[in-house]
């Protein structure tokens, strides 16, 4: 899934998901390489859910 189908899957824009991935792998919570995201850390992923 690229980012464009992951926003429009989430109703929000390209930029916001680039963004947020960003910013989930400099906190270690995720990995991003190429055509793949690895969860490192489901707490912080739950947390965010919780709170939406």
């Amino acid at each position: 899934m690229t980012y464009e189908q992951l926003a429009v899957e989430l109703g929000t824009a390209r930029e916001v998901i680039s963004r947020s991935l960003k910013d989930f792998a400099k906190k270690k919570i995720i990995l991003l390489r190429r055509s793949q995201i690895q969860i490192l850390d489901r707490t912080p992923l739950f947390q965010i859910l919780d709170n939406h």
